[in-house]
């Protein structure tokens, strides 16, 4: 879903700021700045690149689960978008712990 959302944004210079963040946090670990990364609740955050979100949890082992991304068009970032992750991200935990 974050693949497709990156993949078909048109703005190609966003588009390549996004996946510098992404590989920026896989290679370092979060972003200090909070132009560029913000914890949102317990566990979730948000990578940021201009009005462009993608969201994400932080998970066992040091790894990441990002949900979704979706492109913010108020000051504050949408509820809606929060619950949306929450949902991808306990539908994840569900598939994990049938599969075991």
């Amino acid at each position: 879903m974050v693949e497709s959302f990156i993949k078909d944004f048109p703005d190609h210079r966003e588009r390549k700021k996004v996946l510098r963040h992404l590989k920026d946090m896989a290679d370092h670990g979060p972003h200090p700045s909070r132009e560029r990364f913000r914890v949102i609740d317990a566990g979730m955050f948000e990578i940021k690149s201009y009005q462009i979100r993608i969201l994400g949890f932080f998970m066992p082992d040091d790894k990441i689960l990002l949900t979704h991304g979706c492109v913010k068009k108020e000051d504050e970032l949408d509820e809606e978008e929060i619950k949306r992750a929450k949902v991808y991200y306990e539908a994840y935990r569900k598939g994990l712990t049938s599969s075991r």
